[in-house]
């Protein structure tokens, strides 16, 4: 049987010239959002809503803070970090004395108060401002946003936990650890939750069944 073949087109395609500049970075847009490199366009929405926030965040902490309402969100979940985290102490069998005022006191004589700038307040709303604005179901960000809140606010317990069992085992280097790789601890979690939610989005898109062929044009398998 004779088959015709099917000539590529030219890498020089004469229609590419006529496009304009915009219809062109557009096309770029596209192939980088929605083709084999799509996750390069996810990674700039994930960067780029990072970056609005911190700024949008900042402009206005002032006067957010300042809200009645928001203190008492704040306050609130600083005492119950500090409840959990003195149980999880005493569980892991460090030498708790008592808890008093949101600080946890060790027989040693050294003590971790949570403030209310470590209730995690910022991050919360920074994951749902992030996991909201970003592409996908609406339906499912009903049960993922509360959900992915949740684990956000385990992890800054975790956190909160181990830097207080750091400060009862009189380990050194306290102030460093809480500086950065535990508070590193909530990007990577922030991070994984996108991750989770951006790839289930795309399976969603893109629903197993649709393969495509990659046998040549005109051979017969």
């Amino acid at each position: 049987m004779k088959t015709e073949s099917v000539e590529p087109h030219s890498q020089n395609d004469p229609s590419e010239g006529k496009k304009s500049l915009p219809v062109k970075v557009l096309a770029k847009i596209k192939h980088y959002t929605t083709g084999e490199w799509y996750y390069l366009g996810d990674l700039v929405w994930f960067a780029g809503l990072l970056l609005v926030f911190h700024f949008s965040y900042h402009s206005v902490a002032d006067s957010l803070l300042a809200l009645p309402w928001v203190q008492s969100i704040r306050l609130g979940l600083a005492v119950h970090i500090s409840e959990v985290s003195f149980l999880l102490c005493s569980w892991a069998g460090l030498d708790t004395e008592v808890l008093s005022n949101r600080t946890i006191y060790f027989a040693n004589g050294r003590g971790l108060t949570v403030v209310e700038g470590c209730s995690g307040f910022k991050q919360l709303l920074q994951s749902a401002f992030l996991l909201i604005l970003f592409p996908g179901n609406w339906r499912h960000k009903l049960w993922f946003v509360p959900g992915a809140l949740l684990i956000v606010h385990a992890a800054n317990v975790f956190r909160i936990a181990l830097l207080a069992a750091w400060s009862g085992l009189n380990w050194p280097f306290w102030q460093w650890m809480h500086d950065y790789p535990f508070r590193a601890l909530y990007f990577l979690v922030i991070f994984a939750l996108w991750y989770a939610w951006n790839e289930n989005r795309v399976r969603v898109q893109q629903p197993i069944g649709l393969v495509q062929s990659t046998a040549p044009t005109g051979q017969l398998n």
